[in-house]
C-alpha cells in the first residue's frame, strides 16, 4: 500500500514537473517572438528544441 502511494506521487509529481517546465519553454519562446528575436515558425521550434536540450539535458 505505501509503495503503492509512493509510485503515485513520483508520477504526479513527474507529470507536473514536466507541465510546468513546458509551459515555461512556451511562455519564453512566446515573449521572443513578439519581441521580433524570432522570424517564423522554424526559429520557434529551435528555440524550442534547444531551451529542452539546455533545461533537461537531452
Amino acid at each position: 500500500m505505501n509503495l503503492a502511494i509512493i509510485l503515485i506521487s513520483a508520477f504526479a509529481s513527474a507529470a507536473l514537473m514536466l507541465t510546468v517546465c513546458s509551459f515555461d519553454a512556451h511562455f519564453r519562446i512566446k515573449k521572443a517572438y513578439e519581441a521580433g528575436r524570432l522570424k517564423g515558425r522554424e526559429d520557434a521550434l529551435n528555440s524550442f528544441h534547444d531551451y529542452r536540450r539546455r533545461e533537461w539535458k537531452v
